[in-house]
């Protein structure tokens, strides 16, 4: 039986880092909302930068919903590790993702690269 190993998609595979900031700053433009510096996100999670603001389950339900719709339109922008891909391609094993991000966005971002992967698990998330 061949050994597996498995990847994370984001930060691992694919540089999402700027995508996302600028998915959450177009939602927070979109809500009238103060925008999120690259200090602050590099800094704390997400979800305890957009918390420690006071922000209603309202306003946290439509910067989510501004947010999947940037990144939606903006996929094909996320680039993926080119070393971390020549790697992948050398190793004997069955390789695996396993991510939030959905199937269809993995492939979108790994284009010809994707068969580099047996198998991959992903799911609705952020980018979704």
């Amino acid at each position: 039986m061949k050994k597996q190993i498995i990847f994370d998609f984001d930060g691992v595979l694919a540089d999402a880092k700027n995508e996302f900031l600028n998915a959450l700053n177009y939602a927070l433009l979109k809500l009238k909302k103060p925008l999120i510096l690259e200090e602050e996100f590099d800094q704390k999670s997400k979800w305890a930068l957009l918390q420690e603001r006071g922000y209603s389950k309202l306003t946290l339900f439509l910067l989510v919903r501004h947010a999947k719709k940037y990144m939606k339109q903006n996929i094909r922008q996320v680039k993926y590790f080119e070393e971390v891909l020549k790697q992948v391609q050398g190793i004997e094993h069955d390789c695996i993702i396993v991510s939030s991000n959905s199937v269809k966005n993995i492939e979108l971002v790994l284009g010809d690269k994707v068969h580099y992967f047996k198998k991959i698990y992903g799911d609705q998330g952020i980018m979704g």
